[in-house]
């Protein structure tokens, strides 16, 4: 009796999973090459397009695609949550909407703009999730507080005074 609730158990835990949108239509990363209105097809220009990233479930990334250099500005890149509507051909994030035609995503903004985003290989154009952090320099040691100081130096026990001859290494200015 154990196995099979188990199975059951296993079963439904699933179900949610492959039902959540893996498989979407919308999956991968989307860069913009031009407008739908006024002309169909017309050329960004030399501006910035916009670039989006569907990660399934449920998370979109966003960001300005810079034709020059065919990648995403780090600086600009935001993570929101997306809905899929109408049998999952819709897909709503902010007030976004998009669907996919003939093979580009067509994606609607406020006023009604209208924007044509074409799919890109996965993995081109936007910046890693994970950013490492940044190395800087240290300070020089000149700025430490104890390598100006020419006189005797309190020790760690209490009343000690190390004299300059007996300060350790570390202490010890040039």
């Amino acid at each position: 009796m154990a196995p099979t609730r188990l199975l059951t158990l296993a079963a439904l835990a699933l179900v949610p999973l492959l039902a959540g949108g893996c498989n979407s239509v919308f999956k991968g990363e989307w860069a913009q090459t031009g407008v739908v209105e006024p002309e169909p097809g017309a050329p960004i220009g030399h501006q910035r397009g916009l670039a989006l990233q569907f990660v399934p479930p449920s998370t979109v990334r966003y960001g300005s695609f810079d034709r020059n250099t065919g990648v995403v500005d780090p600086d600009t890149v935001q993570t929101d949550e997306y809905i899929t509507l109408r049998n999952r051909t819709v897909a709503q994030f902010g007030s976004l909407t998009a669907r996919v035609e003939d093979g580009d995503l067509i994606v609607i903004g406020p006023g009604s703009i209208t924007r044509r985003l074409t799919r890109v290989p996965e993995g081109q154009i936007f910046p890693p999730f994970v950013h490492p952090p940044k190395l800087t320099a240290s300070a020089d040691r000149a700025a430490e507080p104890l390598a100006d100081m020419k006189g005797p130096v309190v020790g760690p026990v209490e009343g000690s005074v190390l004299q300059p001859a007996e300060r350790p290494v570390w202490m010890e200015t040039k």
